[in-house]
């Protein structure tokens, strides 16, 4: 098990047949485990495009204390989301909900 870095965030750990650390921890007020997204607002070096479906693994409300990079403002963030792309089958994908909408 691996303990997060984060305060107040769920222990991320690896799962079987998963690629990468997550939680299935599901946040209070955040979309469900299992919910369809797409995903929204990309940047270059996204491994995902607009568009782009998936379904999502676990949830964690942001910390309260900024833990992000200086070059980003996150204060309109309130979750964030682990996603299993279609495009990328068994791989946990840490995110933010402001890069994700419901699926049509």
């Amino acid at each position: 098990m691996i303990q997060s870095w984060i305060p107040d965030v769920p222990r991320l750990t690896t799962h079987p047949g998963y690629a990468g650390t997550f939680t299935r921890h599901q946040a209070e007020g955040a979309w469900a485990n299992g919910t369809r997204v797409a995903k929204q607002n990309s940047e270059p070096g996204d491994a995902n495009r607009n568009g782009n479906l998936g379904t999502i693994l676990g949830s964690f409300k942001r910390p309260a204390e900024e833990t992000g990079r200086p070059d980003h403002d996150f204060t309109d963030v309130t979750y964030c989301y682990f996603v299993e792309w279609d495009s990328m089958p068994r791989v946990a994908v840490g995110t933010i909900d402001i890069k994700l909408r419901k699926a049509d």
